[in-house]
């Protein structure tokens, strides 16, 4: 419980940079968000994609833009798993889940790698469209040596409907609240 009240500021931060940058850049700023925010600085991408929506840009052009800026900003992890290796995953694993349920950081390691290793490529699509934690899985990705080209297009084929599904509910539920 101490640990939601020690990150909210620096979620509220965070909210307020995602805020600036859409109103400023627009369509340009939420790409960059999308972009950063698939790595492991927590800038949550979901509520950029609502404040997009919030702003008046279409549903269809916020989806499209978070879901390629959080594809291509998938490489980022993936490029830390494969040139940092297990010691680094590690370490960002033991950062993400800090104050959550401890689980051991190996065993996550390898219940991600019977995934990829199972499922492969259509693996890396379910988990960049549902809520599973899709930063574990890029940078195991990269630990592994998966091929980058199908992890890309896995990741875009994941992510973009995930934020198109989001920028679509997203705006209904505008037009439902501000009628």
């Amino acid at each position: 419980m101490l640990y939601i009240f020690s990150i909210l500021p620096i979620l509220a931060i965070l909210t307020t940079i995602t805020e600036e940058f859409i109103t400023n850049y627009g369509l340009i700023g939420l790409f960059f968000i999308s972009f950063i925010g698939t790595s492991f600085i927590p800038i949550p991408i979901e509520i950029a994609v609502l404040m997009a929506n919030g702003l008046g840009f279409n549903w269809l052009d916020v989806g499209l833009v978070a879901g390629i800026g959080s594809g291509l900003g998938s490489l980022i992890n993936y490029g830390i798993g494969y040139y940092g290796g297990e010691a680094v995953i590690t370490k960002l694993i033991q950062k993400k889940k800090k104050g959550k349920e401890k689980r051991n950081k190996k065993d996550l390691i390898k219940e991600t790698k019977k995934v990829i290793d199972k499922y492969g490529f259509w693996g890396i699509v379910v988990i960049a469209l549902t809520p599973i934690p899709f930063d574990i899985a890029t940078l195991c990705s990269g630990l592994f040596r998966y091929d980058v080209k199908k992890f890309l297009m896995a990741s875009l084929l994941g992510r973009i409907p995930r934020f198109l599904i989001i920028a679509y509910f997203g705006e209904i539920a505008l037009k439902f609240f501000l009628i």
